[in-house]
């Protein structure tokens, strides 16, 4: 019996010696070269930011009566969530936790809307939620250019440079759609 025990032990002493080798499940560092903190801290804050324009452009979607309204809050919906899985993919590479949907909900986050805004957003239908929506949609997008322009001058990982240079570019188009829509 005892030396069954031993035996035993023996096997799951080799198998967890096999586990850990250096090429087991080591996470692999995302393509782009070293990163810094300001890298990390984007994702960290434009993520939520990001999701958070997602959840007022599908209110819009829903609750506006515009076409062309509906129209722009698609694009933004569509080009924010290829962003938050690009962002996603660095910040598990990195080993740092995904934040998520609402980890920012009801701290001054600069660029975040209130939950006030939300609500008014929530309550308002056809042409009043257009007129409450865009000026609000536009000033968020304004707020994450500002947070793409931050981390071209402190950022160190290249991708993330590419992905704030489209950003800034994207919503720099966005945000004229938008003005272009208040009346």
């Amino acid at each position: 019996m005892r030396s069954r025990l031993i035996a035993t032990m023996a096997v799951v002493a080799l198998a967890l010696a096999g586990c850990g080798s250096s090429d087991a499940a080591a996470p692999k560092a995302p393509a782009g070269g070293e990163h810094n903190e300001a890298d990390t801290q984007f994702s960290l804050m434009m993520i939520p930011h990001h999701k958070q324009t997602i959840q007022i452009a599908d209110l819009a979607t829903k609750r506006g009566s515009a076409e062309p309204v509906k129209v722009v809050a698609a694009e933004i919906m569509s080009a924010e969530e290829r962003d938050i899985q690009q962002m996603t993919g660095w910040l598990k590479g990195w080993g740092v936790p995904v934040p998520s949907a609402d980890e920012h909900k009801g701290m001054d986050m600069p660029g975040m809307l209130t939950d006030k805004d939300i609500k008014s957003l929530e309550s308002a239908q056809g042409a009043a939620f257009d007129k409450l929506f865009l000026p609000m949609v536009a000033k968020h997008l304004e707020n994450g250019v500002t947070m793409a322009k931050d981390v071209l001058k402190s950022g160190q990982h290249a991708e993330t440079k590419a992905l704030a240079n489209k950003i800034v570019t994207e919503q720099e188009d966005q945000i004229k759609k938008v003005q272009a829509l208040i009346t």
